[in-house]
């Protein structure tokens, strides 16, 4: 329930974001593991290139979301923007 609710609320502050730059967003949750979803939703949606963050938080986060983030360079290459936080 708590990966809910912080998945929400960073979805909302993403939106916000996006409307006030005038940036076209389609709201997709799903559940399931992280790549898997992501490169479901890429190849499903004939996506341009995914963006996605790399946290600054404890380590445990960072080694989890580091592999992630090897993952999904290694299927999308270029299409694949990370940004720091």
């Amino acid at each position: 329930d708590e990966y809910k609710k912080r998945a929400y609320s960073e979805l909302e502050r993403v939106e916000k974001l996006v409307k006030e730059k005038n940036i076209p967003m389609k709201k997709i949750l799903g559940e399931g593991r992280f790549v898997d979803e992501v490169l479901k939703v890429h190849e499903e949606e004939n996506v341009d290139f995914v963006v996605t963050s790399k946290p600054k938080s404890p380590l445990l986060s960072q080694i989890l979301s580091s592999y992630n983030l090897k993952e999904l360079k290694n299927n999308l290459g270029e299409k694949l923007i990370i940004i720091e936080e």
